[in-house]
């Protein structure tokens, strides 16, 4: 190894003999291995030689010392010995790195392997600025580990055995920005130095004096940046723990179990501008915590505070349940809030004021069973909002009225049944909207869509629709796109403007193919990008009808527009009017028939014809004649018919029709 290093450092000297001469070139003899060569130097090795001499004169323009030999000599060495060193700084990197480590170059250290020591290795080169340490077995670390690497910018201590960690440790390093103690076994974070500060300032009645605090803590700064503590066993965040970490940027504690956040638990995070604290075990939305961040440590007995820089808080996989008014008070630069498998059933009106600076608000996967409209009505600047998979089933008129600025909309894998008319009005800069996947949605009210003017895609994938209204949007913009897959159309004239869609669509498609112009189109917007999906452009242009019979199978881009007839009337008003009619006949009937049995001198005829009755019978028949009614008191007369014939009686008002044998037939039926 040291024989190859001076061969190289020999090779990078080598240059500098032309560079003493005056007129740049060699003035010693070749050695014995280099007889036979050219003795001087060729017009192509030169070139690097007058390169640098015709930098150094144009400088000498301004400093004219710079031209002189003995100047240029000594900037030659000057190169050199720098490329001298770092060479050097690689051998040395090599030849201390363990074995159970790979060192490179770039002064970087990667351990994934067991070693006996505890701690960080110490053998390692005092340059290095970053080391991994992942798989060690790491117990603990101490000041004394992060001591002695004072050029250190990166440490990765993830996937090791540590319980405890006490910031103190890197205190002592203000070269550090990132640490990373992921996928260990914390149970606790502490700071000696905030601790005793505490200690100092707390009062006899317990009371803890910030401006104390934060004073005493003004000269005791962490300059990291980036602080990564997630899937961990932490269950708390005590006040002040990241008090003096006034360059942190990016904070990390999810999939912990948290389910306390003291009230300045992120006292001093002035310039924290992200923070994920998904997977955990909080109830409620730490109002007072992110309040913290807007304490500087010029904070006094006046209170001063700063605006807090928070930007994106990703509560995801807490069971909050509900959201109250002015929960993220305070945090008027927020951008992004993810509250994902929250458990979500209640948000109050005004859970989100003070956000009028938000871009982005996924609540997706919860159990709303509304759309929160009212509390939107301070999002003034929300361009995406997302709310799959919750239990809404109606979309109610003027839902997002108060979503001006809204660009991307998404009500995927619901249960989504009713869309109200006028449910998307005031979305006059939605461009992106999907309602795919809600089983229960059968139609879409005509004109529902109208207000749409820059959509340019809109996702209805597998739903239960059988026909879509025209969308106006789809009429203006090549590049829009309807995506109809697994649905049952049924293509009649309903469904006339999708095939021209299509049509125009194909010719769309054809066209950018011709051009070759796939690579801009990576450039482009997001709809033109979908269109460049092959997958998807396929299965549009195959959509076919699930209906009539006659053009069951066919693909829609095939149709012509005199197949697409409406043979039946598909009004709900000529079904009312049938139902009303036969309804009201039905009414008539009854009130017909009420009138006649109810009349007190209608009687109800059983006529029987003479050549009907046929057959042998014996039979009761009752007398109820009205004058006879008082002698037989209600008794009932059996009588023998045999085979005699039937006469009816002549009757009168004062008779029901009875049947006499031959021999009880009056002589004179004239009479009454």
């Amino acid at each position: 190894m040291n024989e190859g290093h001076k061969e190289g450092a020999s090779r990078i000297l080598y240059p500098t003999k032309f560079l003493t001469s005056k007129k740049f070139t060699t003035m010693t003899k070749p050695n014995a291995s280099a007889q036979g060569h050219h003795h001087t130097i060729n017009n192509r090795t030169n070139k690097p030689v007058r390169l640098i001499q015709r930098i150094t004169c144009r400088i000498s323009l301004i400093f004219p010392c710079m031209c002189r030999p003995t100047v240029v000599k000594m900037i030659s060495l000057i190169i050199v010995l720098t490329l001298l060193m770092k060479v050097n700084s690689v051998y040395l990197q090599q030849d201390m790195c363990p074995k159970v480590c790979k060192c490179d170059e770039n002064l970087e250290v990667r351990c994934n392997s067991p070693f006996n020591a505890n701690g960080l290795p110490h053998t390692l080169s005092p340059l290095t600025k970053r080391l991994i340490v992942n798989y060690a077995q790491t117990t603990h670390i101490t000041s004394s580990d992060i001591t002695s690497y004072p050029e250190l910018e990166h440490l990765d201590l993830a996937f090791n055995k540590l319980t405890t960690v006490d910031f103190e440790c890197v205190r002592s390093n203000q070269n550090l920005l990132s640490l990373n103690v992921s996928h260990n076994n914390i149970v606790e974070v502490k700071d000696s130095v905030v601790s005793s500060a505490i200690n100092r300032s707390q009062s006899i009645e317990n009371n803890i004096d910030e401006s104390e605090v934060f004073k005493s803590l003004k000269k005791s700064r962490i300059n990291i940046v980036e602080l990564s503590m997630s899937n961990n066993l932490l269950s708390i965040i005590k006040s002040y723990t990241f008090i003096g970490w006034h360059k942190l940027v990016r904070l990390d504690i999810s999939h912990n179990i948290i389910s306390t956040l003291e009230s300045n638990a992120f006292a001093g995070l002035i310039r924290l501008e992200y923070i994920n604290l998904s997977h955990n075990k909080l109830t409620r939305i730490p109002s007072l915590p992110f309040l913290g961040t807007t304490k500087t440590l010029a904070y006094s007995a006046s209170n001063d505070m700063t605006e807090s820089s928070l930007k994106s808080i990703d509560l995801s996989y807490n069971p909050l349940v509900s959201i109250y008014s002015n929960s993220f008070k305070s945090l008027k630069k927020a951008r992004e809030i993810y509250l994902d498998y929250a458990s979500l059933q209640f948000i109050d009106s005004g859970a989100f004021s003070d956000l009028s600076t938000l871009n982005t608000l996924s609540l997706s996967n919860n159990n709303l069973t509304v759309i929160p409209s009212e509390s939107f009505r301070a999002l003034e600047s929300l361009k995406s909002l997302n709310i799959d998979s919750n239990r809404i089933e109606t979309i109610r008129a003027n839902a997002f009225s108060h979503l001006q600025t809204l660009q991307e909309l998404q009500i995927n894998n619901g249960t989504v049944s009713v869309i109200e008319p006028g449910a998307f009005d005031g979305l006059v800069n939605l461009r992106h909207l999907e309602l795919a996947f809600n089983p229960n949605l059968t139609r879409i009210p005509l004109d529902v869509l109208d207000q749409l003017h820059e959509l340019k895609y809109i996702n209805l994938r597998s739903n239960s629709l059988a026909s879509v209204p025209i969308i106006p949007a789809t009429m203006r913009n090549p590049f829009a796109v309807v995506d109809l897959r697994s649905n049952r159309l049924f293509c009649d004239c309903d469904l006339k403007w999708l095939t021209r869609w299509l049509n125009t669509f194909n010719a769309t498609i054809l066209d950018l193919t011709r051009q070759d112009i796939g690579h801009e189109i990576r450039h482009r917007s997001q709809t033109e990008t979908i269109i460049s999906d092959p997958q998807l452009v396929n299965e549009l242009l195959n959509l076919t009808c699930a209906g009539p019979p006659a053009l069951e199978g066919k693909l829609v881009l095939e149709l012509p527009d005199n197949k697409l007839e409406c043979l039946a009337p598909k009004s709900e008003l000529h079904l009312n009017i049938g139902f009303f009619s036969l309804s009201l006949m039905l009414i008539i009937l009854t009130l017909i028939c009420s009138v006649n049995l109810c009349r007190s001198d209608t009687r109800l005829f059983w006529i029987i014809k003479e050549n009907l009755v046929q057959s042998r019978k014996s039979m009761i028949l009752p007398t109820y004649a009205e004058q006879n009614l008082a002698k037989l008191d209600n008794n009932k007369i059996e009588t023998q018919m045999g085979s005699a014939d039937y006469e009816p009686v002549e009757y009168s008002r004062s008779y029901w029709p009875i049947y006499l044998t031959s021999n009880q037939r009056q002589p004179n039926s004239s009479g009454h």
